[in-house]
């Protein structure tokens, strides 16, 4: 089981044992995210809809804004579709680009190509330069002669699949092993360049660490099961699936009554951009992951809790220790590293 997702089965006993005697209680108010109404101070806004598995939640640091990827999940492959979107602070689709793996830099990588999307919005594809003829590429002393020239030069390094990619000046080379020079003491002596160049981030999700058990943000108010297996034999574990009831609590004192069915848990994942990164306190991203053992009930997708005016206050009478900004409320707790709580190194 995640981690992220124990709380909330911790949550389910509790809710069955305490209400086993109780009447049932009414949830009709509670709507999945790509039905939900919002509330009087906020709506709801869809990035990605309910069929697409969102798997890439990036902080760009330099435009202020979010890079979000995703591809839908049929059961036939072949009909997969994908997509790559920046996202406003406000969970506006600014564009879409390239589905393909994005380094730390915010180069996009595909195979033999590149793109620059990110930079500038160009959606045309690059070829790696390849800074070597034929001839010196089997010559030990004119690719290694080369090689220190590009790597002195390049401000980002990828390393991958018997290749190195040098970034110089905004344009890309790729020079492929030459085995005669390249072994593993070469390796560790000139190693990969992807932290010097740094543009990218990974969102950390609220729920996630210390904040897995707080409920200033999100609270679990309620679990109806729908589906369960008792665990036998050489599958000892138990099974259980159901309509979760959840309540995400805004700043200006507004609720947020969420319906989620889920497999185990509630396979969601919930964001905020730092202040520092151009976020606001009063706009909350959240993430499904859909899952194929119900496709009709368990639906993927991203979506934005935003305000439904611009001129309404973003931090209210409700205060949450997942608020996203700096303020006096942090006061009495000393200094708080608000990146750090948000944003975390992309994995390699």
């Amino acid at each position: 089981m995640n981690y992220r997702n124990c709380w909330m089965m911790l949550g389910i006993f509790i809710l069955i044992t305490n209400t086993m005697c109780d009447t049932p209680k009414d949830y009709s108010q509670y709507q999945e995210l790509h039905q939900h109404d919002g509330s009087e101070n906020y709506e709801i806004t869809i990035i990605f809809p309910k069929e697409y598995e969102v798997y890439e939640v990036l902080m760009d640091t330099v435009m202020k804004q979010l890079n979000v990827a995703g591809n839908t999940n049929p059961i036939d492959k072949k009909e997969t579709k994908g997509g790559r979107r920046k996202i406003s602070n406000m969970g506006k689709v600014l564009d879409e680009g390239p589905i393909c793996r994005i380094l730390r830099d915010g180069t996009i990588k595909y195979y033999d190509t590149y793109f620059n999307w990110v930079f500038d919005g160009d959606k045309n594809e690059y070829t790696f330069k390849n800074p070597l003829s034929a001839n010196d590429q089997k010559d030990p002393e004119k690719w290694l002669k080369k090689f220190i020239e590009l790597y002195e030069k390049a401000s980002y390094i990828y390393e991958s699949s018997w290749e190195y990619h040098f970034k110089i000046e905004g344009e890309w080379y790729k020079m492929e092993y030459n085995l005669d020079v390249v072994n593993e003491e070469f390796v560790e002596q000139f190693p990969p360049k992807e932290n010097e160049d740094v543009r990218f981030m990974e969102l950390r999700d609220l729920r996630s660490g210390k904040m897995e058990k707080d409920t200033t943000l999100l609270q679990l108010v309620g679990y109806e099961e729908t589906d369960s297996e008792e665990g036998v034999g050489f599958n000892p574990i138990s099974f259980s699936a159901g309509h979760y009831f959840m309540e995400l609590y805004m700043p200006l004192g507004d609720t947020i009554k969420i319906k989620r069915h889920g497999s185990m848990g509630t396979n969601m994942q919930f964001y905020k951009i730092p202040v520092t990164k151009g976020g606001r306190n009063d706009v909350v991203f959240i993430v499904q992951e859909p899952n194929e053992m119900y496709p009709n009930r368990e639906f993927g997708g991203m979506y934005a809790v935003r305000p439904r005016s611009l001129e309404q206050d973003e931090h209210g009478s409700h205060k949450s220790n997942a608020d996203s900004f700096l303020s006096q409320y942090d006061s009495t707790r000393g200094n708080i590293d608000v990146e750090a709580k948000f944003l975390k190194p992309m994995k390699d």
